[in-house]
């Protein structure tokens, strides 16, 4: 990363850390989180598909997780990180794969089997979910979980913090920064 700036406001701090990878920048929110996330998603124009599918991801879209492409410097991440950040809104991840590719590979993970046999949704692309799985993982299940994935980008338990998880020689690795104080209450 470059040499960094001194931020007194947290989205600018954030912004500036998702501006430092070359890799395309994609989002991934659950609409489940707030109603806000699915208008916001519609109205940005960008590409984006819900991870579920067929009859019953239409039944489910209003909560449903979706994956957005993000160009660089386009306003959605504003509006995702002024609405969304602190409130568990979703990820930021970094790929060189194509936006249908990614989702493929984002699809694997939906579901999981509890050690009784049942079939449950896996909701990965929770902030709260995610920061808790990757550190248990080991190599080879980081290996497969992040695929073609070099960065995920997500917010701290208050988003008072922002942790970047990559792949480490022995398991994941984050990276922690503590962001300024929150602004006001919006």
């Amino acid at each position: 990363m470059s040499d960094r700036p001194e931020f007194t406001d947290r989205i600018e701090h954030v912004r500036w850390v998702l501006a430092q990878h070359q890799a395309p920048m994609f989002v991934l929110l659950d609409a489940a989180r707030h109603d806000l996330v699915l208008p916001t998603v519609l109205k940005s124009g960008l590409t984006h598909r819900s991870l579920y599918e067929g009859w019953q991801g239409e039944g489910l879209s209003d909560v449903a997780p979706y994956l957005v492409e993000v160009p660089p410097g386009d306003p959605f991440v504003d509006a995702v990180l002024e609405q969304g950040w602190g409130d568990s809104w979703g990820t930021f991840l970094f790929s060189t794969e194509d936006f249908f590719s990614l989702r493929r590979h984002l699809r694997r993970f939906l579901k999981v089997q509890s050690e009784e046999g049942q079939r449950l949704f896996f909701r990965f692309y929770d902030p709260r979910v995610l920061r808790s799985y990757l550190p248990t993982c080991t190599p080879d299940e980081l290996a497969a979980f992040m695929g073609p994935i070099s960065w995920w980008v997500t917010e701290g338990p208050r988003g008072e913090t922002l942790l970047r998880f990559t792949r480490g020689d022995d398991g994941v690795r984050c990276d922690t920064e503590p962001l300024p104080e929150a602004p006001p209450e919006r």
